[in-house]
């Protein structure tokens, strides 16, 4: 084989490792530019995911004292119910429209 073969050949490897190369980086770059992205979707959903906890614990909160304050007020009534002799007549009497369209709304 004469020179000019082997540079020939030699300069074929060299082509083709340097594009082999060239190849490489450019799936490097997109698998990174991929993960970045993945990333930046990750943050966002566990932020939504953290205020939607924050909300969702909020409202449980929010409901728990409404439903305190709700079983102290019935309790309440019950006790001034039982202890008032009036109060037990109360449930004769009919309640009168204006009132019950007001509930009912």
């Amino acid at each position: 084989m004469n020179n000019i073969t082997i540079y020939a050949i030699a300069g074929g490897v060299v082509l083709s490792l340097v594009l082999g190369l060239g190849f490489q980086t450019y799936r490097l770059k997109s698998a990174q530019e991929s993960v970045k992205s993945l990333q930046a979707r990750t943050s966002a959903l566990e932020a939504s995911r953290d205020n939607l906890r924050g909300m969702y614990t909020q409202a449980v909160e929010n409901l728990t004292t409404e439903l305190t304050q709700a079983h102290r007020r019935i309790d309440r009534l019950n006790t001034a119910l039982n202890s008032s002799p009036e109060a037990k007549s109360w449930g004769e009497s009919s309640i009168p429209d204006e009132v019950l369209e007001v509930l009912n709304e």
